[in-house]
């Protein structure tokens, strides 16, 4: 319905101006007092609202409460505008607490149907952090006789942006897994005889951990981040959904003082919907939504209802209730109105009386900030790092292999067996065999033979004990009646199981047996004059009994194939060793007994060079005994050479003569340094211990270290005697 009669325009003014209870003053118009009809009664405007609502936000984890208290100032003017002032506070659930106060305007148009209204507030909040931030809002409302209102707000940040500085502290465990080294484990294998050389395989392992290890961290962090208030609004529209009709109640009867009801189908919305949409800018570029609500009348003044934000963020979650009440406070001090006006106002009638109401209405207004805060940006330079604890924890273990090798240890053999083979690779020896592990030869002679077909003629043969002796005399050199076979030998050595060959990690070839026995001996001889090619000849390891052992073959005139010098004992009877014209001699270990001559004969004589002797740790009994030969006989001959000779521990016992006879001739020299010439045991024999003889011009000197531990029993001549003649020497300290 619209109205066009200025008259009844102004009385309308007039009227809500009354009902606010303001002065009509300046009002032009008509004032209705007397009654009204049925059809008038909806022109009367409903009352006012009271000016302080309470209100109410909440959800499943967030809740706020705001005051809003609406003053009118001065009046509605001629033209229909009315001047408010709003204050507001807002404070929720976290400790935020906004305060904003503002001034608005309202112009009421019936040409419109409508009231339109501006504001502006300044809003001041402080977070929980004590945090402040400014802001200026602008707004809008329009409210429609049909019961339509529309809301818009916008707020303007008047604040910097805040800096804020934190620090966090936080623990970390890193896992790692790794290998640790805890040992080192070395496998060898048993020595085994291969072709001719015996060889051990061995490898090294690394005992390994495997470890798992959490290590802890605490980790001090320095942050600094930014924070302003979002800028943004909002715009809302409220629509009546249900609506009652009741009477109204008018001025009429005598004086018009009386509230005369008249039904006469005012529309009274009980139930509102509203829908709407936000921007709001930030750090992160702002979000865009919509919102949607029911709201419920449940009484005059009190109003209930339900809404949904599209973003969490305004609120921290989508659904919300609310809840408000319009508070008397005009009655403050009078209880009695204050209780009867509580839940009295506003009244809302959906024809044109309902815009005066609206003239100092409450607009919903979130006036709270919504506050945006950078993402933090770590300062790595204050960044603080301390290892607290390291725990490991053993996960397995095994072996890995660092290296693998088959060591040899020792080459250019060559292998004897007369019997079975042997588990160590030795196998059983023939007449036909090559002297490799796999097909021995069955006797020390073949094997020393096949040395001379070698290419560097030089062998160390291996004679396996097989329980069984060998019978026979072992010739090698120029001198002996092998020399077709042996002439070309340089260096030759025996040595025998019974004699161990250590290996790695404790393991030995061989030493598991007893001595080898043979039944004849050595013989060790370089023809004079000369080529003296055998140069080196050890025996080790083997018991020798001399059954059958004789000297070489004579010659027309002599007895040996050479001259020998004068004065000179040949030997008619067989040496367990004998070595002749030989530089280097070496025997050691072994079991000499009862040879028919000499245990042990060493003549270095014509076209020699200077000679080393060894004899260490020999058993020789019952030497020579029936023929009246020496146990160890030793003679130089060549001028200007020197024999040095070790001769230690070994045990003497029963000769046929002297137990040591040591004997230089023409100029030539014999040699024994400290502590070599000591630890002999010499018993019964029949002339001297150690017997010392030296002619034309020779020397030997024994130094005195070590040559007192040599000890005598059962001597038929002197412990030692010296027999220097022709101008030769002999020094040596007993």
């Amino acid at each position: 319905m619209k109205y066009l009669n200025k008259a009844k325009r102004a009385g309308r003014l007039a009227t809500a101006a009354a009902l606010a209870g303001l002065s009509t003053t300046g009002f032009s118009g008509e004032f209705f007092t007397g009654p009204v009809t049925a059809a008038e009664a909806c022109l009367f405007p409903c009352e006012m609202p009271h000016p302080l609502t309470i209100s109410g936000r909440f959800g499943e984890d967030y809740a706020e409460g705001q005051a809003d208290l609406l003053i009118p100032l001065g009046g509605v003017s001629d033209s229909g505008f009315a001047p408010y002032a709003h204050l507001a506070y807002n404070q929720n659930d976290y400790g935020d607490k906004t305060l904003a106060a503002g001034l608005g305007l309202r112009h009421i148009n019936y040409d419109l149907n409508s009231v339109l209204g501006f504001n502006v507030h300044g809003i001041f909040h402080e977070d929980r952090n004590g945090n402040r931030y400014d802001q200026l809002g602008l707004g809008f409302d329009i409210f429609h006789g049909s019961g339509i209102d529309i809301h818009g707000n916008y707020a303007f940040n008047l604040s910097d942006e805040r800096r804020h500085t934190f620090r966090t502290t936080s623990q970390q465990q890193v896992a790692t897994d790794f290998d640790r080294v805890t040992g080192h484990t070395e496998i060898h294998e048993d020595p085994y005889a291969i072709e001719n050389r015996i060889e051990q395989y061995c490898a090294t392992f690394n005992d390994i951990e495997e470890v798992s290890r959490v290590t802890t961290y605490d980790i001090s962090r320095f942050f600094q981040q930014y924070s302003q208030a979002r800028e943004g609004g909002d715009i809302s529209a409220y629509f009546p959904i249900a609506a009652l009709k009741r009477p109204s109640f008018v001025p009429g009867g005598k004086g018009g003082k009386q509230m005369i009801p008249v039904d006469s189908g005012c529309n009274i919305p009980m139930l509102k919907g509203s829908v709407g949409g936000y921007h709001y800018d930030g750090y992160d570029g702002g979000f865009t939504g919509w919102k949607a609500g029911l709201h419920a009348f449940l009484a005059p003044g009190l109003t209930v209802g339900v809404e949904y934000y599209d973003d969490q963020e305004l609120y921290g979650e989508n659904w919300l209730g609310t809840v408000a009440v319009s508070v008397p406070v005009q009655h403050i001090f009078n209880p009695r109105e204050f209780a009867r006006n509580l839940f009295k106002a506003p009244t809302h009638c959906a024809t044109n009386d309902y815009l005066a109401s609206r003239l100092y209405a409450g607009s919903p207004k979130m006036i709270r900030p919504l506050i945006d805060t950078s993402a933090p940006v770590e300062d790595l330079s204050q960044q603080t790092i301390t290892k607290t604890n390291v725990q490991d924890t053993v996960t397995g273990t095994r072996r890995d292999l660092v290296s693998e090798k088959t060591e040899i240890l020792k080459d250019d053999l060559v292998f004897v067996n007369n019997g079975a083979a042997v588990g160590n690779g030795i196998a059983a020896g023939h007449a036909s065999g090559d002297g490799t592990a796999e097909n021995p030869f069955d006797t020390i002679q073949a094997a020393t033979e096949s040395v001379d077909n070698q290419a560097d003629k030089t062998a160390m043969v291996y004679v396996q004990n097989s329980g069984s002796a060998y019978s026979e005399i072992v010739n090698v050199g120029s001198g002996t009646t092998a020399a077709a076979n042996t002439s070309m030998i340089e260096s030759i050595g025996y040595i025998t199981s019974a004699k161990g060959i250590d290996g790695k990690g404790g393991l030995v070839f061989g030493g598991n047996t007893a001595e080898v026995e043979v039944d004849g001996g050595f013989n060790f001889l370089n023809a004079y004059p000369g080529p003296y090619t055998l140069q080196s000849a050890m025996v080790s390891g083997f018991t020798i009994n001399g059954n059958g052992n004789t000297v070489p073959p004579a010659a027309a005139g002599g007895g040996y194939p050479f001259a020998p010098p004068s004065p000179f004992v040949p030997y008619p009877d067989g040496a367990g060793i004998f070595s002749g014209n030989v530089s280097e001699l070496i025997v050691e270990c072994n079991t000499i007994d009862g040879t028919p001559g000499s245990g042990i004969v060493y003549n270095n004589w014509n076209g020699q060079t200077d000679g080393n002797l060894v004899i260490r740790d020999n058993v020789i009994t019952g030497a020579g005994v029936a023929n009246g030969y020496d146990a160890i006989s030793i003679q130089t001959s060549e001028a200007g050479t020197l024999v040095d000779a070790t001769i230690v521990n070994n045990t003497i016992d029963t000769t046929g003569l002297d137990g040591i006879f040591i004997q230089s001739l023409n100029g030539s020299s014999f040699a024994s340094s400290s502590g070599n010439f000591a630890g002999n045991s010499i018993a019964n024999v029949p002339g001297d211990g150690i017997s010392f003889y030296a002619d034309g011009g020779s020397t030997i000197l024994v130094q005195p270290t070590g040559f007192g531990t040599n000890t005598y029993s059962g001597i038929g001549g002197s412990n030692t005697s010296q027999t220097p003649t022709g101008g030769s020497t002999i020094t040596v300290s007993p």
